[in-house]
């Protein structure tokens, strides 16, 4: 019996090790493809604004060849009474005096019409090579998204296949006791660490403790699981569970410091924000974390990306509160909901 529950431990520790490393590839890829968005986004815009600039360019060189044209139209007209009839005419002297003076006036008009011309042609190329340049910088930064999305896609399938085995693995009712009970003990253990080792912060905000029943959620979602349910094995859950789609931007509850962002086994990629007074809130079963340990945030600012890390079947979001490590509901802490509907 011993040897078979050594070989099943060292089988569930290699599908961990496996899933902690595709959750790792999942979180930086999820990261990576939303700066690229944001990115791509920007170049197009930028792209935008130079078709539009384009455009008023085009519609100012309409204009000046049009007054270019009625120009010439009118030097040409001019040009069709012989000049040296007119000057030999004595009776037509006040006239030819005029339209000598027209014609000068139109020659200057004409070169001042032919450099505009020039000068919007030169723009127009300049801002032709422009978008030919963001063209192709789009271009690359798109393929790298698209395989950015091929490889986080190939990743998340390894990732589903993995925790389908780690799920298979913890059938046993006993095994999945002994391992909830030996992730709970690493919460602890962590947690005793980070209190020891952590320094009271500098109060920015009102203190935490004054904030019973005004925090905000994390998320807006559906609490699927509330505090003090039982689990399998008769071990309640020390936290709220919180439904919504993958991918949603979870926010801190409050300012704080990270002081815990990294896979933890049983609560998959992780962040925890100590609060100062001893209170800490936990953000777990994560897709992607936005902020490194030592990063000060304030309160609603995103800290990570809903998931399913962790081997969990479903999004969801672990959200905990400890004070001094005991845990506290947080439903006494944030704000009412009603019909279990954060909004």
């Amino acid at each position: 019996m011993r040897q078979s529950r050594a070989r099943e431990q060292a089988e569930r520790d290699r599908i961990l090790a496996a899933l902690e490393t595709a959750e790792r590839r999942i979180g930086e890829l999820s990261a990576g493809i939303q700066g690229l968005r944001g990115r791509v986004a920007a170049i197009r815009q930028h792209l935008q604004a130079l078709d539009d600039e384009r455009d008023r360019r085009h519609k100012r060189l309409q204009t000046e060849r049009r007054a270019l044209g009625a120009d010439l139209r009118a030097a040409y007209l001019l040009g069709r009474e012989p000049r040296l009839r007119l000057l030999l005419n004595l009776d037509a002297a006040a006239r030819v005096e005029r339209l000598l003076t027209y014609a000068g006036y139109l020659a200057r008009e004409r070169g001042r019409r032919v450099e505009a011309i020039r000068g919007e042609l030169k723009a127009l190329a300049r801002i032709t090579a422009r978008q030919q340049a963001l063209q192709a910088r789009l271009q690359v930064r798109q393929e790298r998204l698209d395989t950015d999305l091929r490889a986080l896609r190939q990743v998340q399938a390894g990732r589903r296949a993995l925790a389908a085995d780690l799920a298979r693995a913890l059938q046993e009712k006993d095994a999945r006791l002994k391992a909830m009970q030996r992730d709970a003990a690493a919460l602890r253990d962590l947690l005793r660490h980070l209190q020891q080792e952590t320094l009271e912060m500098e109060a920015r905000e009102r203190p935490f403790s004054r904030l019973r029943g005004r925090l905000p959620w994390p998320l807006k979602g559906r609490i699927a699981v509330r505090y003090g349910t039982p689990r399998a094995g008769g071990i309640p859950w020390d936290g709220t569970l919180i439904r919504a789609p993958l991918g949603s931007e979870v926010r801190a509850v409050h300012h704080g410091r990270v002081v815990y962002a990294d896979w933890l086994r049983g609560f998959g990629l992780l962040l925890i924000l100590d609060h100062g007074e001893g209170y800490m809130t936990l953000y777990g079963f994560n897709q992607a974390l936005l902020k490194e340990t030592g990063e000060w945030v304030d309160a609603g600012e995103p800290v990570a990306l809903l998931g399913d890390s962790g081997g969990r079947q479903a999004a969801g979001l672990y959200f905990g509160i400890r004070h001094d490590g005991k845990p506290l509901d947080p439903q006494h802490w944030c704000r009412q909901v009603r019909h279990g509907r954060i909004r």
